[in-house]
């Protein structure tokens, strides 16, 4: 850059675009195939299942962790990020790491049946609901329910920057209307 370009730039503002990740993550309880919210307090009367307490889920982007978040009280959690946007084709990774859960955070019934922890995975990108794409892309777990994590491990979403041109080619899998967390 020589001298007359400084000039040109001097007192301009330069603007880096951005997008908005939202992030809801709800402890809900499995049993026996059926999912229920933490709120019928089902756990309180299974003998030694802990709360959702311990259970940490880690909100990964490009290798950084942008957020962990705890359920205390076994309380949903929401976290909302701005991320850089490119101007470039960009490959970029969305992780979601689930950890801390261990037998305590399950129990096995009398008739068979089994009484577990399962974090419900919300995504919105700008707002629009990404909860078919996160079903489309990440891993089917044994019981194939993607949107939802039940056990240890980590899942990941592929995403592309300029987010305008990722959401363009996944608009068939995007949920209307605005997100109602």
């Amino acid at each position: 850059m020589n001298m007359s370009d400084s000039k040109i730039l001097s007192g301009k503002k330069i603007v880096i675009p951005t997008w908005e990740l939202t992030v809801g993550v709800t402890p809900m309880i499995g049993i026996a195939g059926s999912i229920f919210s933490a709120e019928t307090h089902y756990s309180q009367f299974v003998p030694g299942m802990h709360a959702a307490d311990d259970l940490q889920f880690d909100i990964v982007y490009d290798n950084t962790v942008i957020n962990s978040l705890r359920f205390l009280n076994n309380q949903p959690q929401i976290t909302t990020h701005t991320l850089v946007d490119d101007h470039t084709n960009t490959n970029h990774t969305l992780q979601f790491v689930l950890s801390g859960k261990n037998d305590s955070h399950s129990y096995h019934t009398n008739d068979g049946g089994d009484v577990s922890w399962i974090l419900k995975i919300d995504l919105y990108i700008e707002n629009l609901s990404m909860t078919d794409v996160v079903d489309e892309q990440l891993d089917c777990l044994p019981d194939a329910m993607t949107s939802y994590m039940g056990e240890n491990g980590t899942k990941t979403l592929k995403i592309q920057t300029p987010i305008y041109r990722w959401l363009l080619t996944h608009d068939n899998t995007i949920l209307m209307p605005y997100r109602n967390l």
